[in-house]
């Protein structure tokens, strides 16, 4: 019989400490490509700091917003309906941005979808 992962915790906060690192990893790898692929778009550093301040203070704020959705929903609808949306429009956005202002509403989009992520962890 194999021993399972986190022996000492049950149900929902084994799972996500489990499949974290599936979301994690990935996240990093592509937030650290997208200020390569807005510099080479023809984005001035600065616009690209902005874009990204931009998305870390919608984080910030988003999670006052996203604690009510899961409140009203349910976690798990919550990260169903609000994650596959979010992280729809933002790949999208990310792959067909060609001016600031589409990569400002990647940034934003994908800011909700980190803090749900974010909020799913905190609220098992």
């Amino acid at each position: 019989m194999t021993k399972p992962f986190f022996p000492r915790l049950q149900g929902n906060s084994r799972g996500c400490l489990a499949f974290e690192p599936f979301f994690l990893i990935p996240f990093s790898m592509f937030s650290t490509y997208v200020t390569l692929y807005m510099y080479e778009l023809g984005m001035t550093e600065l616009n690209i700091g902005w874009v990204t301040t931009i998305g870390l203070i919608v984080q910030v704020f988003s999670s006052l917003f996203s604690g009510y959705l899961t409140d009203r929903l349910g976690r798990k609808r919550a990260i169903l309906y609000f994650d596959l949306l979010s992280w729809s429009l933002a790949t999208l956005l990310w792959a067909f941005s060609q001016n600031l202002w589409f990569f400002v509403a990647a940034a934003v989009s994908t800011a909700f979808s980190v803090c749900r992520i974010l909020l799913f962890t905190a609220s098992l």
